[in-house]
């Protein structure tokens, strides 16, 4: 998906969307990492965009609440 229609994927989503969303991208992302330990994955990139759109969802919900003060 790309930058730009992920983060209007994320404008859209609900409070309790964004926190579902955060939680499954940091299943993946242990999952990765536990992978990326054990053998050699392949996927390295992954980890990295997963890191990324954790951080891009976190600024979103703080951004709701600094608007809602």
């Amino acid at each position: 998906m790309k930058l730009k229609d992920y983060k209007k994927k994320i404008n859209s989503m609900s409070e309790k969307e964004l926190k579902l969303e955060i939680q499954s991208l940091n299943e993946k992302l242990l999952d990765s990492r536990f992978k990326n330990s054990v053998n050699n994955f392949t996927k390295v990139r992954e980890i990295r965009e997963n890191k990324k759109n954790v951080a891009r969802i976190n600024t979103e919900i703080r951004s709701r609440e600094l608007k809602s003060k």
